[in-house]
């Protein structure tokens, strides 16, 4: 090779850039979202909407991002303002209907996280990675959920891969911790529940000439029960697994039945002439019913703890 051929090599291998290093280095950005707003949160469809600032940041500053286009992989964005529109950063204020799956098995002191997650549209982690900005992310002290408290929120990153494809992208996940208000939820709930087993066991007081007073009484109680329970179940989604709340009415069913059953074999001695019996019978089932009403809800208790 002549001298101005190696010279010539030795200048175009200087200038050209690491390409395996290049290739290998994504650029990194950070990734911080500030919630402004929550709105109606429907237990049915698991839908939501939030109002939020979503900062983006490169690492190092000002480096050139190039293409920051994302998505929402649980929802869809129903507005994007861009308020900052640099190589190094973008800001936007966004509003987003977003969904979750619901598990009320704790109704009704059920909580529920609602997370914003967020992905690069058309960049793989090959060319961007997300990192987390705890700086420029948060809560504004202004926000009340309806209904709900606020519990706490949370930011992590996590891999969605792709198998179909042989893709792997970065994920940024914010996630907001709500709670039911459980004194004013176990008002609603379970005070109706209580005033129907109270009435039942009033029933226990009638005289024996006054028995159809008390088949009444119970039979009001448990058709009362069923309906008070359908319009609960009316506010949750179908699922194939029951709540606290639906324990608890199958309890009071359970309860209520029996005493009406005792009810129909004590009008039953009657008409049989059988006196003494019907009312050992009687005094019998002032200790019983407390007892299976009590055992009842124990079950439930149980169930629902373990």
């Amino acid at each position: 090779m002549s001298l101005l051929g190696l010279v010539t090599c030795l200048v175009a291998a200087a200038d050209a850039p690491p390409a395996a290093a290049a290739a290998s280095e994504p650029v990194t950005v950070k990734v911080g979202i500030y919630v402004l707003n929550v709105g109606k949160f429907d237990l049915l469809t698991g839908s939501y909407t939030v109002d939020f600032y979503l900062d983006m940041t490169t690492v190092p500053a000002g480096q050139d991002m190039g293409d920051a286009k994302f998505e929402f992989i649980n929802g869809r964005a129903t507005s994007t303002d861009k308020l900052i529109d640099t190589p190094g950063e973008k800001f936007y204020r966004v509003q987003a209907n977003l969904q979750t799956n619901v598990d009320m098995r704790l109704f009704p002191w059920d909580s529920h996280d609602l997370p914003i997650i967020i992905e690069p549209a058309n960049r793989g982690k090959k060319s961007l990675v997300y990192v987390l900005d705890e700086a420029q992310s948060g809560v504004d002290p202004d926000v009340t959920f309806v209904g709900w408290n606020l519990l706490g929120q949370s930011a992590r990153l996590r891999d969605h891969e792709y198998k179909v494809y042989g893709e792997t992208y970065s994920q940024y996940v914010y996630t907001l911790s709500i709670g039911r208000l459980k004194f004013m939820s176990t008002l609603k709930t379970f005070v109706p529940v209580l005033v129907f087993l109270l009435i039942s066991m009033v029933s226990l007081l009638v005289a024996l000439e006054k028995l159809d007073s008390r088949v009444g009484l119970n039979t009001a109680m448990l058709i009362a029960s069923v309906m008070f329970h359908m319009s609960i179940s009316a506010q949750m989604p179908p699922a194939g697994y029951l709540t606290i709340a639906d324990k608890v009415m199958i309890a009071t069913y359970g309860s209520i039945g029996i005493n009406l059953l005792f009810t129909v074999q004590l009008m039953r001695m009657m008409q049989q002439k059988r006196d003494d019996a019907a009312k050992a019978f009687r005094e019998l089932c002032f200790k019983l019913m407390p007892g299976i009403a009590g055992f009842a809800y124990l079950i439930v208790v149980a169930s629902s703890l373990f």
